[in-house]
């Protein structure tokens, strides 16, 4: 490790899971993820860029009760080219890396794959999965993604070779299993231009098939462009070893109807899942919700297409707008006006959908049979002579839903809220019980950075309060059962 550096850790084992405060002694890094593998096995990944701009190194540390603490400095920088962090992520008990490196005189990005041992941060794996044409300077993550099938046996990957704008979209396509085989690839060619074609996610089923979730816009598009709802086409697209053209989904509505918003996923039971928020403006403008299923085996989709509830978005308007805390904050929006920007699909059916229109956000949950059972809205809290808005994210527990609202930048404002959402969709305030929110004003609660471990418990995480405060050098986390530090 370079003397440049100083690392300050420290791990302590107790029965409610992992405390630990991990920190870089140099304010060029800054924290980017948290990824656990147990509650007592949590790594750090902390990030600098250099003059241009662009990512240096990546720090990694293990929080796992090991002293002296496992540590791994990855350096990003290859001569002039221009490398980007796609994504950190845990799969097959090891801690992966995607990075794209950009080779700007044949305008060509090569993706590569490396593995750590997650204990020790040992390399164990690297390859390039693919050497693509991508446009300059290839920063968007669209051109390359990947997928973990709900078994987690395989991972996929797809990556978008983008050499003109107007050329046709051509995807290649690879699965691995846990031996990091290769079980197949292919090269796919659909029929859309690559400038009008906008890549939101992927998935993958256990038996290897692999879905993408896209858009595409109907009208040409220009330096001046207005893109408009009524004109993005929603796609989900399926690839199988046995097939040499891609599956085209299109959930289909009736003319002059169209999406606010529609997001796919692929459930633990291996189904095809995808809800939207559809509108028709008429003289009145309609709305309601959209559900698509492709059960895995077969081939026939089903499309339900439903009225939004009047009185339960009623009843979610007024329990909002009356609430003591989130009130004062309410304005009346439509169902139509919100994007839906989360799903989260449970092993038992239900499903939670997250959207949001400004600073406004909405939580809606279906049961096993994809039944509306609540609505619920929440006006994001605000804070500062600026009204600034809180952070804000969903942690779903079992049949339980906690909405955390966070901020670190005002020492005089709350530091945060935890609303639980009851059976019935209302709002219950509620606290939180743990030595992460004690540390305040050194340290604040950070939404960004917390997030559930496993079904029952949470890892709670806060970050330092120094300027700027969207780059936090130091955080102090726990990882706790829900239920001993969530009370009402």
């Amino acid at each position: 490790m370079n003397k440049f550096f100083v690392c300050f850790c420290y791990c302590i084992l107790t029965l409610a899971g992992l405390t630990a405060q991990s920190r870089l002694d140099t304010n060029t890094f800054i924290f980017r993820n948290l990824i656990p593998f147990s509650a007592t096995h949590v790594l750090t990944v902390q990030q600098n860029w250099n003059e241009d701009n662009l990512p240096a190194k990546l720090y990694m540390q293990v929080l796992n009760g090991t002293q002296p603490i496992p540590e791994k400095l990855v350096d990003l920088q290859k001569g002039s080219l221009k490398s980007t962090v796609k994504s950190i992520f845990a799969w097959n008990g090891k801690l992966n890396l995607l990075t794209s490196l950009y080779y700007p005189g044949p305008g060509r990005s090569n993706f590569i794959w490396q593995q750590f041992d997650p204990n020790t941060l040992k390399d164990e794996h690297s390859q390039i999965i693919d050497a693509v044409a991508t446009p300059y300077p290839a920063l968007s993550s669209t051109y390359l993604g990947y997928a973990i099938s709900p078994d987690s046996s395989r991972i996929g990957f797809y990556s978008w070779i983008y050499a003109y704008s107007s050329d046709s979209v051509r995807l290649n396509i690879q699965v691995y299993n846990r031996k990091m085989e290769k079980e197949w690839s292919r090269q796919f060619k659909l029929p859309f231009n690559n400038n009008r074609f906008f890549i939101n996610d992927c998935g993958l089923r256990s038996n290897g098939e692999f879905f993408l979730f896209a858009e595409n816009y109907l009208s040409k598009i220009g330096a001046e462009t207005v893109i408009k709802a009524n004109r993005i086409e929603h796609l989900a697209f399926q690839f199988r070893p046995d097939r040499d053209t891609a599956r085209i989904i299109r959930p289909v509505l009736a003319k002059g109807v169209f999406f606010s918003g529609l997001k796919f996923g692929i459930a633990p039971d291996e189904k095809l899942v995808g809800i939207g928020i559809w509108q028709a403006p008429r003289f009145a403008t309609e709305s309601g919700f959209f559900l698509l299923q492709l059960k895995s085996g077969e081939e026939a989709v089903s499309q339900n297409i439903e009225m939004l509830p009047k009185e339960m978005y009623a009843r979610a308007e007024r329990q909002a707008k009356q609430d003591s805390v989130l009130g004062e904050n309410f304005a009346p929006f439509g169902f139509y006006d919100f994007s839906i920007n989360k799903l989260v699909l449970q092993r038992d059916g239900q499903v939670f959908v997250a959207a949001n229109y400004y600073n406004t956000s909405l939580l809606m949950r279906f049961d096993a049979e994809k039944k509306l059972k609540y609505l619920s809205i929440l006006p994001r809290m605000e804070y500062g002579f600026l009204r600034h808005i809180y952070d804000q994210d969903f942690l779903v527990k079992g049949d339980s839903t906690y909405c955390l609202f966070t901020q670190v930048n005002d020492q005089l404002a709350t530091p945060y809220k935890l609303i639980r959402i009851g059976e019935n969709g209302e709002l219950i305030h509620s606290t939180i019980n743990s030595r992460v929110t004690t540390r305040r004003p050194k340290f604040s609660l950070n939404t960004n950075f917390c997030q559930m471990v496993g079904d029952q418990m949470v890892l709670l995480a806060a970050t330092d309060s120094q300027v700027p405060f969207g780059n936090p050098r130091t955080v102090t986390l726990r990882v706790e059962k829900v239920d001993n530090v969530f009370k009402e």
